[in-house]
């Protein structure tokens, strides 16, 4: 064998075991993605994904809370949101308390761009490795990118969609750190304990499916 080919199949090993190197360092532990990245779900409000709003239509959602009544929805009562399962479409012109919340119904939605998503916090802690990789990858391929649309945010930061778009900006970001990535919010004047409620209450209005949890149900 001539040095030359002995260099080339050196070279070869070297870099398959190199290869291999990297991909067990990027390896999950597990398909959770509170296991792997554990200081972005410290502050996480716990909300298991079953119980979780599905807004097909942000936009939609908007609208209802931001309008004044007769139309719109109940937002400052909590008495009057139903509770999980429970809401008929007459929630949707529920809202009776001209102004803004919390003395009105109306809640006023705001756009910010460029946020850190390491400021945000994920209401459920139900976010699956496997969904967010594949939305890196995608990302990593010039395809699609999680950071481009938009999600909703509470007033106290946690997220109340978009949480694997979230979560693979964030693993993006910790295989790009020289070209890391911010995301668009539409910030919710309500925290956390009541948008939830509301969100739900919407979903239910509208005929909206929950995800199950313990996969990547779409």
């Amino acid at each position: 064998m001539s040095k030359y080919s002995s260099y080339k199949k050196d070279k070869l090993i070297f870099e398959n075991w190199r290869r291999f190197i990297n991909e067990q360092d990027n390896k999950p532990k597990s398909n959770s993605f509170c296991d792997n990245f554990p200081d972005f779900c410290k502050q996480a409000y716990g909300t298991v994904r079953a119980n979780m709003p599905q807004i097909p239509d942000a936009g939609a959602f908007e609208k209802e809370i931001e309008a004044p009544p007769p139309d719109g929805l109940e937002t400052n009562e909590p008495q009057d949101i139903p509770d999980l399962g429970q809401a008929t479409r007459d929630y949707l012109n529920s809202s009776d308390d001209k102004g803004e919340w919390p003395k009105g119904d109306q809640v006023s939605v705001d756009p910010v761009s460029g946020v850190d998503p390491s400021k945000l916090k994920p209401t459920q802690k139900d976010i699956y490795m496997d969904n967010a990789l594949k939305k890196v990858a995608a990302a990593e391929a010039g395809n699609w990118f999680p950071w481009d649309a938009s999600v909703l945010v509470s007033k106290d930061g946690y997220l109340l969609d978009g949480h694997h778009r979230w979560a693979a900006t964030i693993v993006y970001n910790s295989r790009n750190p020289e070209n890391k990535q911010t995301m668009n919010i539409e910030k919710v004047d309500m925290p956390i304990k009541n948008l939830l409620k509301v969100a739900n209450a919407y979903t239910d209005a509208i005929g909206g499916t929950r995800h199950k949890g313990g996969g990547t149900n779409k």
